[in-house]
């Protein structure tokens, strides 16, 4: 199947008649868990960001039970389960925080040698020598420029670095889910030679391309939504944007991994 049929394949998984009443499911979590993230009331807040994350958990649940089920050559949404979609959930959020920690971590590591931390932290001696309320056009004046200069080149190198590790995290982690969901192990979904293996079964130009198209479809569903929802007052963003992201990202998913 060539990546343009995966997916067409993939809207009309969307459109599917048998499919509305999982995905008005998967949109109501989606818009829920964007209503009580948006909630600032104190204590409560506490328990809408512990509800967040549980219906979080859940909707990563159900993604993997999307790969799973396309795995399985079905073209339904599994239905609702809460108990696997739980747990399912908690091993793919575990896994993809691997994954997002990592390029964090090894940016972090980095950032010593290129002379960030010791940059800034001879700015700031510095920068308090001078009492509290003294005018910011007064301070910079009186940094040392090598040292501005040295400080804004680390940061710029490491979020270039930053930037092109998360890309190649997020690469290996849309194979690692679908290996989740085959085996059901998050150690197979950090197996990276398996998962390279994976990725040359499939073709690694036809997998790059796979992932440069999602990126760019899923950017151009979230520039819609952001327009939709800056003239009409309710919540597209959570209603379409999420949910329809959310299925064209792990159906494909399922689909560009039966490739290989």
């Amino acid at each position: 199947m060539d990546v343009s049929d995966i997916f067409k394949e993939v809207f009309n998984y969307i459109m599917e008649e048998h499919n509305r009443k999982s995905i008005i499911i998967i949109a109501v979590l989606c818009f829920v868990s964007t209503f009580l993230s948006n909630i600032d009331n104190g204590n409560g807040s506490l328990i809408s960001l512990l509800l967040v994350l549980i219906i979080t958990i859940l909707i990563y649940g159900i993604g993997i039970s999307i790969i799973e089920s396309t795995l399985k050559n079905s073209n339904e949404i599994p239905k609702l389960d809460l108990k696997n979609n739980f747990l399912d959930g908690l091993r793919n959020y575990i896994l993809t925080m691997v994954y997002a920690l990592v390029p964090i971590i090894i940016t972090i590591i980095i950032a010593i040698p290129l002379g960030l931390y010791s940059n800034f932290y001879k700015l700031a001696l510095v920068a308090e020598k001078y009492p509290v309320g003294t005018s910011a056009d007064v301070i910079m004046q009186a940094l040392p420029r090598d040292v501005v200069m040295s400080l804004g080149i680390a940061f710029v190198v490491c979020m270039l670095i930053a930037v092109v590790l998360l890309i190649i995290s997020m690469y290996f982690n849309y194979i690692a889910q679908a290996r989740l969901a085959e085996t059901g192990s998050i150690m197979e979904g950090l197996n990276i030679k398996e998962l390279y293996n994976k990725i040359k079964s499939i073709g690694v130009g036809k997998y790059t391309i796979f992932f440069i198209i999602l990126g760019i479809l899923s950017n151009i569903i979230t520039f819609i939504g952001v327009f939709i929802d800056a003239y009409i007052p309710i919540p597209i963003m959570a209603l379409i944007y999420n949910t329809v992201t959310f299925l064209l990202m792990y159906r494909g998913i399922g689909l560009i991994y039966m490739e290989g």
